[in-house]
């Protein structure tokens, strides 16, 4: 009954009223499918926003991954290398470099190496073992013993030559540097004689090593 009143209704009205009837619904119903599609444009745009920012998050992530995994690599091999370290005295690598290095008068630079101090060891944190907070502190306060829990040892000793040329101190150098052994130079000390700039008066030389902790 309430529907043949309104079509009732709707035929009582003339000509202009229906149109204007007509036009007023074909109007909500136009601005009904506007809002919805604004509203579905606005999701989809959302939406492709979102995956798009997945997509280089994503892209960001397996750049991070490669270097990581790069990173890694290079340092378990510099961990393997101080693992598989053997040197049990400095001495014994540093003689042999200088053996090879040839001084005036047939001697060799061994032959100069002066009085030795002891070696000394010290824990240091392995080369991917991540620090503690603790020793992280500790480090940052300069106090001694920060990386007492790590599995690497540090080994250094100091070497002095006397009155050797300088052109045979840099073959020892390069000698370290091209050695199979993990060996680096991390102080050098020269003084010349005055008006023999080409001769060190004295040079004392500090080499290092790694091994891991727990190795003869």
């Amino acid at each position: 009954m309430a529907a043949e009143g309104r079509f009732g209704a709707l035929d009582r009205m003339s000509s202009r009223e229906k149109w204007m009837v007509l036009g007023l619904v074909a109007g909500f119903v136009v601005v009904i499918v506007g809002a919805a599609l604004w509203w579905f444009s606005s999701a989809m745009t959302e939406l492709e926003d979102e995956i798009a920012t997945n997509q280089e998050l994503m892209r960001e992530v397996e750049t991070a991954a490669a270097d990581y995994a790069s990173v890694r690599a290079k340092c378990d091999a510099i961990q393997g290398k101080i693992e598989s370290s053997r040197i049990v005295s400095l001495r014994i690598p540093v003689n042999n470099i200088a053996r090879n290095v040839q001084l005036s008068g047939g001697k060799k630079l061994a032959d100069e190496i002066g009085s030795l101090d002891k070696q000394v060891e010290t824990p240091i944190a392995g080369v991917c073992e991540k620090k503690t907070e603790k020793q992280k502190k500790k480090r940052a306060k300069g106090k001694k013993g920060a990386d007492v829990e790590g599995s690497n040892l540090r080994v250094e000793q100091d070497f002095e030559f006397r009155g050797v040329s300088i052109d045979a101190l840099f073959d020892f150098l390069e000698g370290i540097e091209r050695s199979e052994e993990l060996l680096f130079v991390t102080r050098l000390d020269i003084s010349r004689k005055f008006g023999q700039f080409d001769v060190a008066q004295t040079a004392q030389v500090t080499v290092a090593t790694y091994k891991a902790q727990g190795t003869p």
